[in-house]
């Protein structure tokens, strides 16, 4: 299997599975052969075992910084602790107000901040991994990223997806056609299955 970017500048993919309850991301570098070694984060601070994903659990600061994120954050009682906000995204009379109030606290953020915040996180981690040990530094513009949505969700949902993601550093209003996907989560979860079967041996 080729990953092929959008654009030839491209040096590498990550793609984010933003969910509900839990999130992960995995990354590989562009190549031009077959042979693609994709990485799955699968170390989550707090996380106490393996594992490819983290909760969905941001905490920020009173300034409505990112403090931490995933099973950390749901123990960061210094902070606000925010859960279950993506989906407030799918219901259009939500999306009339889209203040959500902490877990532990009166505090509250923008559905759009706490998004932005998250997308923010997975891009500093993930550059993290991709440039451990590379000589040749990669920036967020010469990532293709990824990020998956749900089917249901209609186009002014994802267009607040893409605008968080231009907010988050990832892309700019100029490029996100070219640098940003948006995946629906079923056919994400279809492409898994056919590389995996690909990839087995009997």
């Amino acid at each position: 299997m080729v990953i092929q970017p959008s654009t030839s500048h491209k040096k590498a993919v990550v793609a984010i599975d933003f969910g509900t309850s839990c999130s992960g991301y995995a990354s590989a570098f562009i190549t031009n052969n077959d042979n693609v070694d994709i990485y799955a984060h699968d170390s989550w601070p707090g996380g106490g075992s393996i594992n490819t994903k983290t909760v969905t659990v941001i905490s920020l600061d009173r300034q409505g910084r990112l403090a931490k994120f995933g099973y950390d954050a749901r123990e960061d009682y210094d902070n606000a602790i925010f859960s279950n906000f993506k989906m407030v995204l799918f219901d259009s009379v939500s999306r009339e107000n889209t203040m959500v109030k902490a877990d532990n606290c009166d505090q509250t953020a923008s559905v759009e901040s706490l998004i932005t915040e998250t997308l923010k996180f997975f891009k500093q981690t993930s550059l993290e991994r991709l440039n451990n040990g590379s000589f040749n530094k990669l920036n967020q513009r010469d990532v293709q990223w990824v990020i998956t949505v749900p089917a249901i969700w209609d186009d002014a949902a994802k267009q607040i997806m893409r605008q968080c993601a231009t907010n988050a550093g990832l892309c700019t209003f100029a490029d996100d056609k070219e640098s940003l996907l948006l995946a629906y989560e079923p056919e994400s979860g279809a492409m898994d299955c056919i590389f995996e079967k690909t990839n087995s041996q009997y």
